[in-house]
């Protein structure tokens, strides 16, 4: 039964709005980061790693200050990249962060 609970969260957690979802691009629209575009990358423990766009860095945010980035328009979903560019944009973040 708890597995089953447990797939369920997990489920629920990918369907949510404040979760990221994979190879959505965000626009960075007000704070430190002002300008620069974050691809979702991956999920760990409770931060969320992404690839900064241009400048090819790799930041990382607690899954609090996304959502709350997302609640108050700082974070702007633009658009979900091809496969064939993510692929290259992971491959990148996986050297920077090796």
């Amino acid at each position: 039964m708890k597995v089953l609970q447990k797939l369920f969260n997990g489920i629920k957690t990918l369907l949510s709005e404040n979760h990221p979802k994979t190879r959505q691009l965000y626009a960075v629209t007000g704070g430190k980061y002002l300008g620069e575009c974050f691809l979702y990358i991956k999920a760990r423990n409770n931060d969320l790693h992404f690839l900064s766009l241009p400048s090819m860095e790799s930041r990382v945010v607690t899954a609090e200050k996304f959502k709350y980035g997302l609640e108050n328009k700082i974070l702007d979903p633009i658009e979900v990249i091809p496969t064939d560019v993510y692929n290259l944009c992971t491959e990148h973040y996986n050297n920077i962060n090796n």
